[in-house]
């Protein structure tokens, strides 16, 4: 057998391996399994009446108005309140803070990032694009250190699509295999996405790649490559169950998509970073809020 073939075979098993690790977490009686098995069973109870009454809850096209919960049946608050209880741990918390807050510094302090500060809002889309790429392997390579042996790899792509109605797409994590080591972010580059602003900008960068993060650290429980004692052990499984459980993930209803556990703790750190990179950036005469931002 050719050694290409060997790798992608012992991929393939190892993908199966530890989805199988998953649904065997996800069938436990574990607290946490017990919680999501009960919030999946709202999911299906929700996606039954949207398909009754046509609501898209899944969010399909930037054109489409958000879904008010008034207008869903009482399982829409029952899963808001399961999501609450799916949310990361303090101690979670005080690590991405500090890590965080060590990577604020790290970029204000580099002459590169200095400088993409100073030149934003003339940069092309291809040099907004190396600057986003050169900040993700910085994310990774802070939040990873000491938790995995070595970061996964991030391709940034960029798109340009306009605001056409309620809701717009800034950016998306595409999520990889459990095996994959490579990650793609998506940024909406036009300038209805707000990305020709340095604060906007990193925070949509910061937020994609905090779902990186996720993924790692889920791999990283499932791989066993997280020690059982390690600080952050149940939080990862925690992120994996979340992550296994997409029939849970309604973008398309404002309140339920904001709650869900991944991403009330994206949109809650990425407000955080971006003050503390602003924070970073005032001793140097920098900021993430020029006051005159180029025209459209």
């Amino acid at each position: 057998m050719a050694v290409g073939k060997k790798k992608k075979t012992s991929s393939v098993m190892q993908g199966i391996e530890l989805r199988m690790r998953a649904r065997d977490e996800l069938n436990s009686g574990s607290p946490v399994a017990l919680v999501i098995r009960e919030a999946e069973q709202h999911s299906v109870h929700l996606r039954h009446h949207a398909a009754m009454h046509d609501i898209n809850v899944d969010g399909r096209g930037d054109d489409s108005d958000w879904v008010a919960e008034d207008d869903l049946p009482a399982s829409a608050g029952a899963l808001r309140e399961l999501f609450g209880r799916l949310a990361v741990s303090p101690v979670y918390r005080a690590w991405q803070s500090e890590r965080a807050d060590r990577l604020a510094h790290n970029l204000a302090a580099s002459p590169l990032f200095q400088k993409a500060v100073r030149t934003w809002h003339n940069a092309t889309p291809s040099q907004h694009r190396q600057t986003a790429t050169w900040v993700s392997r910085q994310h990774q390579s802070v939040f990873t250190r000491d938790i995995i042996p070595r970061p996964h790899k991030v391709h940034i792509s960029s798109f340009v699509k306009e605001r056409t109605g309620p809701r717009l797409t800034r950016g998306y994590h595409v999520r990889s295999e459990v095996t994959d080591t490579v990650h793609t972010i998506g940024l909406n580059l036009h300038p209805d996405a707000g990305y020709q602003r340095p604060a906007q900008a990193m925070n949509v960068v910061f937020h994609e790649n905090t779902h990186t993060v996720h993924h790692m650290l889920s791999t990283a429980f499932l791989t066993r490559a997280i020690a059982n004692d390690h600080p952050l052990h149940d939080d990862a499984k925690r992120l994996m169950m979340v992550g296994f459980s997409p029939s849970c993930y309604m973008p398309g209803i404002k309140s339920l998509y904001r709650a869900h556990p991944a991403e009330e703790d994206t949109f809650r750190a990425s407000d955080d970073f971006v003050a503390r990179l602003e924070t970073a950036l005032a001793p140097r005469g920098l900021t993430l809020y020029p006051q005159a931002v180029a025209a459209p």
